[in-house]
């Protein structure tokens, strides 16, 4: 979509980066969780935790991803973060587990207290009326109305059909750059505030609170969390599914893999 796609493929080399395939360096990762004192634990919600749903009200976190979680957020050596494009309080509510943090709208909505818009807030309602206007007639994409944000979800509709709404919705927001931004996400557009930030502030937000030198761990599968993945130097950072150009050091293949690496690194915990 033109200038209105997530920037961080600009700062990629010309080459597409080769995550490794987590399960074939585990003992790198097993070593420095057996080394580190504090480790934090981030991880996505849509498509990490749990696989997608044509519509995102029918997702739901499995009982043996909740388990394992619960068991993760008890240990006094982790610290375990949702951070999702979803409200807060939805995805706390579709996780339902206690002593786990979470961050909501990409990180933004750090608690239940309102969040501040200012002058973004009328920029934010215009484009999402004259989007969906613009859409009214496309079929199989619809608008989901996160009340500091929205998501133009397009998954299952006819290629033809995306094609023509990214010409569109680059149209509208063209004039609107300085305020609002557009996140491409899988099969879906969110447009957000620019005082937002993304997940790569909010990541770094969270460890500059916590404080020491914690072992990082962050998995995600889509162009938001590639800025997380960028803010992570550092960290073991893990991508879902990798597309062809990655931030992200590992890879896993599916969701279930990663409820997989959630169970062994249990495992080294409890070592």
């Amino acid at each position: 979509m033109g200038r209105w796609n997530i920037p961080v493929p600009l700062a990629f080399p010309q080459r597409p980066l080769r995550p490794k395939y987590l399960f074939d360096s585990w003992q790198e990762l097993a070593s420095q969780i057996n080394d580190a004192t504090q480790l934090v634990v981030f991880l996505d919600f849509d498509g990490t935790l749990t696989p997608f749903r044509l519509r995102p009200d029918r997702v739901r976190l499995a009982h043996y991803t909740r388990r394992t979680l619960q068991r993760l957020a008890r240990h006094p050596k982790i610290t375990v973060w949702i951070i999702s494009g979803r409200r807060r309080a939805d995805v706390r509510l579709r996780a339902g587990v206690e002593g786990i943090h979470y961050l909501g709208i990409h990180g933004w909505e750090e608690d239940d207290r309102p969040l501040r818009l200012g002058s973004a807030w009328k920029y934010l309602h215009a484009a999402r009326e004259k989007i969906a206007n613009q859409l009214k007639d496309f079929h199989g994409l619809w608008i989901q109305d996160k009340q500091y944000s929205f998501t133009i979800h397009h998954r299952g509709a006819p290629p033809s059909f995306v094609r023509r709404a990214e010409t569109e919705l680059s149209s509208v927001l063209d004039g609107l750059q300085p305020h609002l931004r557009c996140l491409s996400g899988n099969s879906a557009w969110e447009i957000i505030p620019r005082i937002a930030g993304d997940k790569g502030v909010a990541v770094r937000r969270v460890l500059r609170h916590l404080g020491g030198s914690p072992l990082v761990i962050y998995v995600g599968d889509d162009g938001a969390d590639e800025l997380a993945f960028a803010a992570l130097p550092r960290g073991f950072t893990i991508c879902v599914a990798p597309r062809p150009y990655t931030r992200a050091k590992f890879a896993v293949r599916s969701t279930t893999e990663v409820q997989r690496l959630l169970r062994m690194l249990l495992k080294e915990l409890s070592a």
